[in-house]
């Protein structure tokens, strides 16, 4: 590998994305030194030109369009956001590399984080000058938009951004569903034999609901579409015949929240309910993602009131 770097004092710090919530393992980042192309000494890893080895090994699903989607954005993107260029090559020795980047189980990142954190992803966050090697980490088993995304965010901190800098679609700590551009949501039939005909328009009705509500807590209008396979989902759908374990039972039925197949997902589960009510327990889980407090008529026990929701 091309001999690029100074031997110089290092600043590295470690930097996370996560699912609600996240931290910095350090503080006080020095600023990135501005490139000109005049010097590529100015550049953190000596030059535009670098090296990164790609373990998959561990990856639930091929990721590598993922993988050349988010080389492509910071090549395309890194000048704009840190005043320097940067070209990635793919190499096949992990020693050859000025980069590495793994899909693996990610429990934490940093010093510590809150219990109910579901960290995403992990990253070496450089200084003025990049060490030899440069590590980042992304859980193995993400839904693919929130695979492709981590990629870029973890991506970026090996280049030196935080959560504080631009772009903040990319580095912002959180990774809710309200930060994405489009939802995309995949309607599977569970237990049941075949998916109730009112599911699109269910689903439909929740959202205009959102995007009308006052106290919404997203900017901007909410969009989704419809998937055919579950790992292109962030919001899952599923029929149950019993309400077992639903935290949202009723004498006619229920709903449920869980995880999804792939880590980041959530999954709504709708129990033995009829076609009648399934757009209010569709909205009522999905509220604390897109409101700022569960409005009253979301809160209702009455069958009549779910049964015309929204009124």
């Amino acid at each position: 590998m091309r001999n690029r770097r100074r031997l110089l004092t290092i600043v590295l710090l470690l930097a996370i994305s996560v699912a609600l919530a996240g931290c910095v393992g350090g503080e006080n980042l020095d600023d990135t030194e501005e490139y000109d192309g005049s010097d590529e000494l100015d550049h953190p890893y000596g030059s535009p030109e670098i090296d990164i080895y790609i373990d998959d090994s561990q990856a639930a699903y091929d990721v590598d369009d993922e993988v050349t989607s988010a080389l492509t954005y910071w090549e395309s993107n890194a000048e704009t956001y840190l005043s320097y260029n940067v070209s990635y090559t793919i190499v096949e020795n992990e020693a050859d590399a000025d980069k590495i980047l793994k899909f693996t189980e990610v429990d934490r990142c940093g010093k510590s984080l809150p219990e109910d954190d579901e960290v995403h992803g992990c990253a070496d966050l450089i200084g003025d000058q990049a060490p030899q090697q440069v590590n980042g980490e992304v859980k193995y088993d993400l839904a693919r938009p929130q695979m492709e995304r981590t990629i870029k965010h973890e991506l970026g901190h090996m280049l030196g951004l935080t959560h504080a800098d631009e772009p903040a679609e990319i580095m912002q700590t959180h990774s809710l569903l309200n930060n994405t551009n489009t939802v995309n949501i995949y309607i599977g039939s569970g237990e049941q034999t075949g998916t109730p005909h009112t599911a699109a328009d269910d689903i439909e009705a929740a959202f205009t609901y959102f995007n009308d509500h006052p106290d919404k807590a997203v900017d901007g209008e909410i969009e989704y579409q419809f998937v055919e396979n579950s790992k292109n989902a962030q919001i899952t759908i599923n029929y149950r015949l019993n309400t077992e374990g639903c935290h949202r039972e009723f004498d006619r039925g229920g709903s449920c929240l869980v995880s999804g197949e792939y880590s980041g997902q959530h999954n709504i589960q709708l129990a033995n309910l009829d076609s009648e009510v399934t757009a209010w327990h569709v909205a009522v889980n999905l509220a604390p993602l897109y409101l700022e407090e569960i409005p009253e008529d979301l809160e209702t026990t009455d069958y009549h009131d779910r049964r015309n929701w929204p009124s």
